[in-house]
């Protein structure tokens, strides 16, 4: 899966953040805060092959049941899909 490169991706105070550049500023004017979870998903997904591949790296990196692996990954690819995180 590749990762669309006019996200940049920032430590800040803390926080891990999505910053839109170039045209996905134009569909976003701001930028995402993500969770835990949401900041592993976006480093691992240049290796992943597909969602299986992100939920079983989950499960491999946290002690979590499967059904919340699945339904946090699911939450991500909508928000990937809503703001053109993931690139087709």
């Amino acid at each position: 899966m590749k990762t669309n490169p006019d996200y940049i991706l920032r430590e800040l105070a803390g926080e891990t953040i999505l910053v839109p550049t170039g045209a996905a500023s134009q569909k976003l004017n701001g930028m995402l805060c993500l969770t835990e979870t949401a900041a592993f998903i976006w480093k691992i997904l240049p290796e992943a092959d597909d969602e299986e591949a992100v939920v079983q790296a989950l499960m491999d990196e946290y002690e979590v049941d499967e059904e919340t692996v699945r339904r946090d990954v699911k939450a991500f690819f909508e928000m990937a899909e809503k703001y053109e995180l993931v690139l087709k």
